[in-house]
């Protein structure tokens, strides 16, 4: 079964703007109020409070040049090694990253094309580090269809292995 998201756009001629729209406001129809998680070197990833979407960031920190100083990409350039995306389930999807066998569920990928991140990352040990990410103005495509979020902040979440 596909999942059709409609949306009602929002025009930006003032004089047609639609009441309670904004311009460079969220159009994604999920909140995510709950905490990150994040695994790997690395995935962060935050679901939506019903379970049924994510935010889901992947990066290889050695291909990014990361660190402790941290990095602002631009979306809109194809940086080798990070992705942006968002997934949305058909079903609730609490539990289905960073495990051993996730559940067999389907979704659509949203890809994340224009826009900004900011990655940094904390010293850890050999079992793991902080990574806080910034999301700005992202704009998520799929199919000639395009949802936008506005920011989202992902703070200190733990993931795989320290980078060397």
């Amino acid at each position: 079964m596909k999942i059709r998201i409609f949306l009602l756009c929002c025009l930006s001629s003032a004089a047609l703007l639609l009441p309670g729209c904004e311009e460079t406001g969220d159009d994604l129809p999920w909140t995510f109020s709950g905490a990150a998680g994040g695994c790997g070197d690395f995935i962060v990833y935050r679901q939506s409070d019903d379970g049924l979407a994510a935010v889901f960031i992947r990066a290889v920190t050695d291909s990014l040049d990361l660190d402790e100083n941290g990095n602002t990409y631009d979306l809109s350039r194809n940086h080798t090694g990070l992705s942006v995306s968002l997934h949305v389930f058909e079903e609730n999807a609490v539990g289905y990253y960073c495990v051993t066998h996730p559940p067999n569920l389907d979704f659509e990928t949203w890809s994340g094309i224009d826009g900004t991140i900011g990655i940094q990352i904390e010293e850890g040990d050999s079992l793991g580090y902080h990574v806080s990410a910034q999301l700005e103005k992202i704009v998520f495509t799929r199919d000639n269809e395009s949802l936008t979020l506005k920011e989202m902040s992902f703070e200190a979440v733990w993931v795989g292995w320290y980078p060397h």
